[in-house]
This record gives structure tokens, C-alpha cells and sequence, in this order.
């Protein structure tokens, strides 16, 4: 994933969808794995909150922020 997260600002990778939305390719391969590091990154998403709806609203908006730049 390190080609991922060390993009050079202003790069950024492509991600093709199908007609549902769902991510298709070896973009699309890419871009669910480094939204599966994210939600493992304890910055993110700790450990201790055991339910989407228990998260901080400040750690959901984080990350949201982070795949915006994604």
C-alpha cells in the first residue's frame, strides 16, 4: 500500500465503477484495501468503540477527510 499512501500531491489514482457503484479493476482493488488500513489505523478508528454508531463524530469526519484526498 505504500504506493498508495505516498502519492505525490496532486496524483492521485482513478477508481472505475460499475453500473451499481461498486469499485471495479485493480483500482478498485486498491482503493478497498487502503480503506481497510484506514479503519485498522488505531488514529482512526480505536478498538475500544465496537459499533459504527458509537464513533466519534470527529474520527468519522477524519476519515472522510482522508479518502477525500485519497
Amino acid at each position: 500500500m505504500s504506493d498508495v499512501w505516498n502519492l505525490p500531491d496532486g496524483e492521485f489514482i482513478c477508481v472505475e465503477v460499475d453500473t451499481l457503484g461498486n469499485p471495479i479493476g485493480w483500482e478498485g482493488k486498491k482503493l478497498l484495501n487502503a480503506l481497510g488500513c484506514l479503519v485498522r489505523k488505531h488514529e482512526y478508528a480505536p478498538i475500544n468503540i465496537l459499533s459504527w454508531k458509537d464513533m466519534p463524530e470527529l474520527n468519522i469526519t477524519n476519515m472522510f477527510e482522508w479518502i477525500q484526498v485519497l
